[in-house]
């Protein structure tokens, strides 16, 4: 998403995002279940509140043995990477880490990589639901068939996903 030259598409952004909701009401849509939620309702029972040092945050996702997850089977002991980003996050923010931010949401992405969608910057994507896409200009979001055929005889990336 963020290379030009190496396009990727973030899982769960994808699965979370409103072109595979279903608009049955103009009020609101039925998306699927997003498999961060039960993770972020862990992180707020247990700190309950609406920031914490990053070693209380540390200490409750580290407590994570079993989590309701469907790829992360414990993490029982945040990494060096993980732990230096929960306080770099702390550091602008007076030592204390906002649970409802977009970076904290970033870290929960990094953590929780299959489960937690990666939140942009507001206005950086223009995500569109299918029925509102269907009424659009649709024609253009297709691509013709040679540059399928060019992105599809590119050179398979070498390194690994976030």
């Amino acid at each position: 998403e963020s290379s030009p030259g190496n396009p990727r598409v973030i899982i769960p952004n994808w699965i979370n995002g409103p072109s595979n909701c279903l608009g049955t009401f103009p009020s609101h849509d039925a998306c699927c279940i997003s498999e961060c939620e039960p993770l972020l309702q862990r992180v707020e029972k247990q700190i309950a509140a609406p920031v914490a040092s990053p070693s209380r945050i540390a200490e409750v996702v580290a407590a994570f043995v079993n989590p309701p997850s469907t790829s992360v089977s414990g993490l029982g002991e945040l990494s060096p990477l993980l732990l230096q980003r929960l306080h770099a996050i702390a550091a602008v923010n007076d030592g204390m880490v906002p649970i409802y931010g977009r970076l904290f949401a970033q870290w929960m992405h990094i953590a929780f990589p299959r489960e937690c969608p990666y939140p942009h910057l507001a206005g950086t994507t223009r995500p569109v639901n299918i029925y509102r896409f269907a009424h659009g200009t649709p024609e253009a979001y297709f691509a013709e068939t040679s540059e399928m055929e060019e992105y599809a005889a590119r050179r398979p990336r070498r390194d690994a996903p976030v």
